[in-house]
């Protein structure tokens, strides 16, 4: 993961992902790792894929922190989409954290 994070602080998308996915098979129910995968889609303008690994993620998120990330991902990830169902539902669920 630290090779991911690494690469994702340079902005090398590819290869931040090519890392991320490796960590995905060692550790497949990681919520860092979805965490990584969908901030990365996301900077690659793939907001269905992001919104999408973000949900994966939040079944293995355990803190409020984690969750945070993932419904702000989801949101941002809606905006660009222009899905207001989903922008609405992400806006509810970070004002209950």
């Amino acid at each position: 993961m630290q090779q991911a994070q690494t690469a994702y602080q340079k902005q090398q998308w590819d290869e931040a992902e090519r890392f991320a996915l490796n960590a995905q098979r060692l550790a497949p129910q990681s919520a860092e790792v979805f965490s990584y995968l969908a901030r990365i889609a996301q900077q690659k303008k793939q907001y269905a894929n992001a919104e999408s690994l973000a949900r994966r993620g939040l079944s293995y998120a355990q803190t409020t922190a984690q969750k945070k990330v993932f419904w702000n991902t989801i949101l941002q990830s809606a905006q660009q989409l222009k899905n207001q169902k989903t922008v609405a539902e992400a806006s509810k669920q970070l004002q209950s954290l």
